[in-house]
């Protein structure tokens, strides 16, 4: 879980960097290149939520069952949820 919000904190800053650049007075090819950047960004945000939700909903229901997974995105052995 630290490693998503580790992620989702770069990518935040980077996205804060990106609006910094922009400015009205900048080449409208440049701005469009610098939106769809952040437009990418915010996927990649969305994909950290999802993945989160399922860590936590899986260690809910392992910690419910006293069980744990080993598959992939589910919840190892010390109670940490892997991504991949």
């Amino acid at each position: 879980m630290d490693e998503l919000f580790k992620l989702e904190q770069t990518i935040k800053d980077r996205i804060e960097q990106i609006r910094h650049k922009m400015h009205k007075t900048h080449n409208r090819a440049y701005t469009d290149s610098l939106w769809t950047e952040i437009e990418t960004l915010n996927w990649v945000l969305n994909e950290i939520l999802v993945l989160s939700r399922n860590c936590n909903a899986q260690s809910q229901a392992s910690d419910e069952t006293g069980s744990h997974s080993n598959g992939i995105g589910a919840s190892s052995q010390n109670g940490s949820c892997s991504p991949l």
